[in-house]
């Protein structure tokens, strides 16, 4: 037999757990977008210096601090690459675009 109040509070449980990671997620954007806006800061004090390389090391250093494997997941996310999903590449000096296999 099923007992109701143990279903409902198994379902708020289940609810209260989403929720908390919802508010993780959230927190961890939130956390990424203060970084990326501090880069652009400390961007707009040194404009004439600056370049988007200098930019990118300076938000790669910055998001280390809240993810010490930020440098192997920028990398590992060249792999496993769905090449339908991609506007253009170029391979063998041919430039492939995704409308030619529309």
């Amino acid at each position: 037999m099923v007992d109701y109040d143990e279903l409902d509070a198994m379902l708020l449980q289940e609810e209260e757990k989403q929720t908390e990671e919802e508010l993780k997620k959230q927190g961890e954007r939130l956390e990424a977008e203060k970084i990326r806006m501090e880069a652009l800061s400390e961007e707009e004090h040194d404009i004439e210096s600056a370049s988007k390389r200098k930019e990118t090391k300076r938000l790669i250093q910055q998001l280390k601090k809240t993810n010490p494997a930020v440098e192997a997941n920028i990398f590992n996310s060249m792999h496993n690459v769905a090449l339908d999903a991609v506007l253009a590449y170029k391979t063998k000096g041919e430039k492939h675009h995704f409308l030619d296999t529309y």
